[in-house]
């Protein structure tokens, strides 16, 4: 899988000088105004909060940020209100939210922005948006409960691009304190909420999806939600509902690299190796697809290589 860049935005240090993304600072300037106005807390009560957690900020990035102090704080600030107002106005809870709706009256463009703020590389702390997200103390109306959480936010926002819309993982389970950034979220989302104990697996040889219907295995969609519970019983196996969409491969190679970098366990990257294994060819897509197991929502027809 390729590097993934941004399209349209940056958020965070990172990509903060490419000149490719400068179009949006404007919008991103309307947006923080409105998260100003509506908060009423002024920008610099807003500052004041991340200046004391500058240091921190910087650690967060892996690399030395050459931006001055005050720079830093303001991109860090416009980035954020940004992200929260984007991600309120995506919410059905603030459906009625009269916010600037530069980016959602352009299909192409949230598409675009959601793939963006999903990067890697292209985001914020996400103990610095939760601090900003209850410093605003967020109401929405009481048909809601009258309570949203940065973490049940953040959940709904993203349940449909990241695979989140079964996984069946108590929200209220999060540990906030130790999410580190949307990725890290994702990750944590799809996790087995019964961790399997560790052990040496003896290398074993999986034939792909073409062999398995040659040698009488049925593939048959699997009734589960999570994505990872593939099932081999009684000549049948199960394998969860994948929509393959335009946002696929940049999604999981950013779950793999930041797994792969941070953790033990490759849960992520042992379900992708699974499905190498089973597309070895077109053929195997196809067979997939037949079987309801593939379902395309990106251009074109699903590719082997949107599982390499």
């Amino acid at each position: 899988m390729k590097r993934p860049t941004p399209r349209v935005v940056s958020i965070g240090p990172l990509h903060h000088d490419n000149e490719d993304l400068r179009a949006m600072e404007l919008p991103k300037l309307r947006y923080l105004k409105n998260f100003l106005l509506r908060t009423n807390v002024s920008m610099e009560d807003y500052l004041n909060l991340l200046k004391g957690r500058e240091e921190r900020l910087r650690n967060s990035y892996g690399e030395p940020i050459k931006l001055k102090s005050n720079e830093f704080l303001e991109m860090i600030l416009v980035d954020a209100a940004f992200v929260i107002e984007l991600m309120l106005m995506y919410s059905p809870s603030m459906a009625n939210y009269n916010g600037y709706h530069f980016i959602l009256g352009n299909r192409s463009m949230i598409k675009d922005v959601m793939y963006d703020i999903l990067l890697l590389e292209n985001h914020l702390p996400f103990f610095l948006l939760e601090e900003l997200f209850r410093k605003a103390r967020i109401i929405i109306p009481p048909e809601h409960d009258g309570i949203l959480s940065l973490i049940r936010l953040t959940h709904h926002v993203f349940q449909t691009q990241a695979y989140l819309e079964n996984v069946g993982l108590p929200l209220g389970k999060i540990c906030l304190s130790e999410i580190e950034h949307f990725v890290h979220f994702i990750r944590i989302c799809h996790l087995p909420q019964t961790l399997p104990p560790k052990g040496k697996l003896r290398t074993v040889s999986i034939p792909s999806a073409t062999q398995l219907h040659q040698t009488g295995v049925k593939l048959k969609v699997a009734s589960t939600g999570n994505l990872y519970d593939l099932r081999f019983k009684n000549g049948v196996l199960e394998i969860p509902h994948f929509r393959v969409r335009r946002s696929t491969e940049s999604l999981f190679g950013n779950l793999i690299t930041f797994e792969q970098c941070r953790f033990d366990a490759d849960y992520i990257s042992d379900y992708l190796f699974v499905m190498d294994r089973l597309i070895q060819t077109q053929n195997d897509v196809e067979s997939l697809v037949r079987n309801g197991i593939i379902e395309n929502k990106a251009t074109g027809q699903p590719r082997r290589g949107d599982f390499h």
